[in-house]
C-alpha cells in the first residue's frame, strides 16, 4: 500500500489536475471532432478551477503540497501523453485521446478510492477529494461515451 500524508495528497491532486489541463489543452486544438474539442475544453476549464480551489484550500488549511513518488509518476505520465498527442496522426488523434482519457480517469479514480481518501486527515481536503471523485467519475463516463461513439462511427 502506498502511504501518503495530507501534504502529499495535495501534491498528488494538483499533479492530476495539472496533467489534465496539459493533455486537454492539446485536444482543444488537435481534436478532429467538435464533440471531442468541446469535451477537452470543458476539462481544461474544470481542472483549472479545481487547481485554483486546491491552492486556496492548501493556503487556508496551511497544507504545503509535498512531493511524492505518485506525484512524480503522474507528471511523467502526463508529459508522455502530451508528447504522444502532439505527434499523433490527425486520423488517429480522437481515438488515442479518448482512450487515454478513459485510462487516466480510471487510474485517478482508483487512486482516490484506494489511496487518497482512506488516508486523508484534514476535513477540507477530504471534501475536495470527494468533489474531485464525483468530477472524475463524470469525466470518465463522458470519455467512455465519446470513445464508444468514435469507435462505432456514430459521433455527431
Amino acid at each position: 500500500m502506498i502511504v501518503v500524508n495530507d501534504a502529499q495528497i495535495a501534491s498528488i491532486s494538483l499533479a492530476a489536475n495539472t496533467g489534465e489541463v496539459e493533455q486537454n489543452t492539446v485536444a482543444v486544438t488537435r481534436g478532429g471532432n467538435a464533440e471531442v474539442r468541446g469535451y477537452a475544453q470543458d476539462l481544461v476549464t474544470m481542472h483549472t478551477a479545481a487547481i485554483a480551489r486546491e491552492m486556496a484550500l492548501a493556503a487556508s488549511a496551511m497544507i504545503i503540497p509535498a512531493d511524492h513518488e505518485v506525484t512524480q509518476t503522474l507528471q511523467t505520465m502526463s508529459r508522455a501523453i502530451v508528447a504522444r498527442l502532439q505527434t499523433a496522426e490527425p486520423a488517429e488523434f480522437d481515438q488515442m485521446y479518448l482512450s487515454g482519457q478513459v485510462d487516466v480517469h480510471q487510474m485517478v479514480l482508483t487512486l482516490i478510492d484506494q489511496t487518497l481518501l482512506p488516508q486523508v486527515k484534514a476535513d477540507a481536503l477530504r471534501d475536495e477529494l470527494m468533489t474531485m471523485r464525483v468530477t472524475v467519475m463524470q469525466h470518465l463516463e463522458r470519455a467512455r461515451e465519446l470513445l464508444a461513439m468514435n469507435s462505432t462511427g456514430t459521433m455527431p
